[in-house]
Order: C-alpha cells, then structure tokens, then sequence
C-alpha cells in the first residue's frame, strides 16, 4: 500500500531494500547525493548506493528535505524507512556532509539540480548514467522521471501473470515497476551500457536482459513469433529509422 505521494514512482520493494541492508552496511558507499528544488519542500534528494559485497546499486529516490524549527527534517518513502540505527546515522551524517558542501559554495546551492559527489574507494565500481537522453532515476529531472514513470505503471496494470517484452528499456526501471505484476519480462535494448547499469541496480528474478541489434527495415527482432503476451514500447519509435 502506498503512503507517501512518491511510493508508486519508487521502482523497488521493501524486500528489495531489506536484501541490500543485510547484506551489512560494512560494504557500503554513498557515492553520490542528488538534489532538486522541490515546490513543496527545500529539495528531493536521490541518493546513489553501491554494495562493494553484494556487487549491487540503488538510486534511493524522492527522499524530501525541509527545515522545519530551525531543525533539518529528512522524510524516506516507505519502502525505505525501516532502517538499522546504523544506517540512519550513516544517511544522516551524509546529508549534513552533502548541505555544509553546497553551504561552502553558495553559487551552486542556487542552482535548481546539485550534485555532490563522495570519496571513493580503490576498486569501486564508477558511478555511470544510464545513457544519454534517457529518463534515468537519479540522472533525469523529476517530472521527466515520473512522466515516464507513469506509462510503466499504466502498463503494469495490464499485464498480470504475462510474459512481457519491454522493447526499448534503458536501464529497466520500468521491468522492474511491471514485474509487480507481470510473471516475466525480457528487457531488450540496443544499447550495452544501459543493461548493464540496469542489472546492478535494479535487478530482479522476473527479468531477463537481452542485448539486441538495432532494428532495421525487413529485419526481425531475435524472438520467436508469440513468445510474449505483451509488449511494451516506450520512446522508442523516434528512434527507428
């Protein structure tokens, strides 16, 4: 059940957040905090994890910031709000550590997108987009984000139980939003870099990730004729030649 107005947008479950969090947050790195200013509140912050262990990312997004008496009130959507005392002292200290960065450069601060990036560890995974133009949580603007957002949710409601082919899908964030409901997906793209950014950070047991060749005409796609019930296709028809 949804509780906060950003649950529907959030593309991971509650089980999804607790696996990460037992794998124990000795492996962890806060590689990046994002923030955008919000109408309603001072900003919505994402914030980029990396579990050296689990070989695993999440973009934890939607996460609103507001000062209210004096004091910083920091507000998670549901699906990441039962947290270890140490992982709230771990998020906390790093809010305080990304908002005295932005105070240090006020220019930036004024901005409407800022990013603050943290230390890395030698061998860690870089941080990487997830293709250019491209409605990545964590990467796209908010709004951009939740209007692509909805099309997945409008979809997931239409494909209980079906084996779904998500033609076109970046890094799958919308595999993952359609296997609330689907019984399995095959999410293909053109494009290697984006499946494989998808697969570390937003993995699931229902999707499967298939790398194809770009389509051309009288070329078919490498599926046999009705191996899907559905298929869905999002932004991705400007791009056929």
């Amino acid at each position: 059940m949804f509780t906060n107005q950003w649950d529907p947008f959030i593309p991971y479950t509650p089980q999804d957040v607790r696996e990460f969090i037992s794998a124990g947050i000795d492996g962890v790195a806060i590689q990046r905090i994002r923030f955008e200013r919000d109408r309603k509140s001072l900003f919505t912050a994402d914030l980029f994890l990396h579990h050296r262990r689990l070989r695993r990312r999440m973009v934890w997004q939607f996460i609103t910031l507001d000062v209210r008496n004096g004091h910083l009130h920091i507000e998670f959507p549901t699906p990441f709000r039962e947290l270890p005392p140490a992982w709230n002292n771990l998020f906390a200290q790093a809010f305080s550590q990304a908002l005295s960065a932005l105070q240090r450069h006020p220019q930036g601060e004024q901005g409407l997108i800022v990013t603050v990036d943290f230390p890395t560890l030698e061998g860690d995974t870089p941080l990487t987009s997830g293709g250019e133009g491209r409605p990545t949580p964590g990467f796209a603007w908010n709004e951009l984000y939740v209007h692509s957002a909805k099309r997945y949710l409008f979809a997931a409601e239409r494909v209980q139980g079906m084996h779904v082919l998500d033609l076109g899908c970046g890094v799958g964030y919308g595999a993952k939003i359609l296997a609330r409901r689907a019984a399995h997906i095959v999410a293909a793209d053109v494009d290697e870099q984006p499946l494989r950014y998808g697969e570390e950070t937003y993995p699931d047991p229902k999707i499967g990730r298939v790398h194809i060749a770009p389509v051309r005409e009288g070329q078919d796609l490498p599926f046999e004729t009705g191996a899907f019930d559905a298929v869905v296709c999002f932004e991705v028809i400007e791009h056929v030649p």
